[in-house]
């Protein structure tokens, strides 16, 4: 449309769209983000805020990058909610109970990170930098599949780097963290 003069704009709407029908429940409040001429997003715009979205005017620098984060915020959430179900169900617990306490658990975690932000949201062991506890849980997954070992050991490492920036005066005792969980996904057969 560029070469014709006329002004355009894209909007994405930054809701999970798995099942329309709890889509339309959730799309009040979620975010609509758009890009483009000024003159076309002064009018488009207002007819997502109508429908009950907040609106945000984005010239993204990178949109791969900005897709990316969208991507990693939303579906990365379910990958993690899968780990952590075949890991309640491996416990012990019903599905339908381990589902409820895990998306109860996040719910006060997004309100924490919501809050403070996600280094000062962390808890956990591995924020609290209990070595032993991780050498635990590590050997404890020694049962699970090799990819659950793997995605665990890769997010335990990246939890380790964030609390490593919460808490510099303990990078010793993370940097044997780092290793407990390196070492996870490196003696799994097939990982």
């Amino acid at each position: 449309l560029k070469p014709f003069g006329v002004p355009f704009a894209a909007i994405h709407p930054v809701c999970p769209f798995a099942d329309p029908a709890s889509a339309i429940e959730y799309f009040a409040g979620s975010f609509a983000v758009g890009e483009g001429d000024p003159a076309a997003l002064d009018r488009v715009l207002p007819v997502f805020e109508a429908i009950g979205a907040r609106t945000l005017a984005f010239e993204p620098s990178d949109k791969r990058r900005y897709h990316a984060a969208t991507i990693a915020a939303s579906n990365f959430l379910n990958v993690i909610d899968d780990l952590a179900l075949g890991l309640a169900e491996s416990a012990g617990l019903a599905r339908d109970q381990a589902l409820e306490l895990i998306t109860s658990l996040q719910r006060a975690g997004l309100a924490g990170i919501e809050a403070r932000g996600p280094e000062a949201a962390l808890t956990g062991p591995i924020e609290r930098a209990d070595d032993r506890a991780c050498r635990r849980i590590a050997r404890a997954l020694a049962c699970s599949t090799p990819r659950q070992a793997e995605l665990f050991a890769t997010l335990s490492r990246a939890t380790v780097e964030l609390a490593a920036r919460k808490h510099p005066d303990k990078l010793d005792v993370y940097a044997e963290i780092d290793r407990i969980f390196a070492g996870l996904a490196a003696d799994r057969p097939g990982v």
